[in-house]
């Protein structure tokens, strides 16, 4: 049962080994107090306190949250923020550092995408050329496994 039954230790080494898996997104850090003594009578003992911090792995790709859905954009708006979409991950560091792309879709780069924030950008879009876009934006960290995408249809109207 030491430290939420994630670590042993053994009474002949006192070598601290962990039972179980352990999952920086559950618990970042653990508190595992060792206690020793000896075979004398009485007793002489002592204990140490060992802080074990759990390191992050990429586990996680990012995830788009509720920020997708279709748009409405009127035609020959300025050059304008039409949209902020919003992918988090579960990692810290550069393993949940959300970067955007747009990877498909940007028919004649009427789209732009900033790589930090996720503000898409429009240039004026003409209905009667084109009156739907279907663009793949792209939320990836700085980690592996691969990056989500998400297809994110835009409607030019008037």
């Amino acid at each position: 049962g030491i430290a939420d039954g994630k670590f042993t230790v053994d009474p002949q080494t006192g070598s601290v080994a962990t039972l179980a898996p352990l999952d920086r997104e559950t618990k970042s850090n653990y508190i595992v107090t060792v206690y020793v003594r000896d075979g004398s009578f009485p007793a002489q003992y002592d204990t140490t306190t060992i802080i074990v911090e759990v390191l992050d792995v990429n586990d996680h790709s990012p995830q788009f949250g509720e920020s997708c859905y279709p748009l409405y954009v009127p035609e020959n708006s300025d050059l304008s923020v039409i949209h902020t979409v919003v992918a988090t991950d579960a990692d810290s560091g550069a393993n949940g550092d959300v970067t955007y792309s747009i990877t498909g879709g940007n028919v004649g780069n009427k789209f732009s995408i900033d790589l930090h924030t996720g503000q898409l950008s429009s240039r004026p879009l003409d209905r009667e050329a084109r009156d739907r876009y279907f663009l793949i934006i792209t939320a990836q960290d700085r980690g592996s496994p691969s990056p989500r995408q998400v297809i994110f249809p835009l409607v030019s109207t008037t």
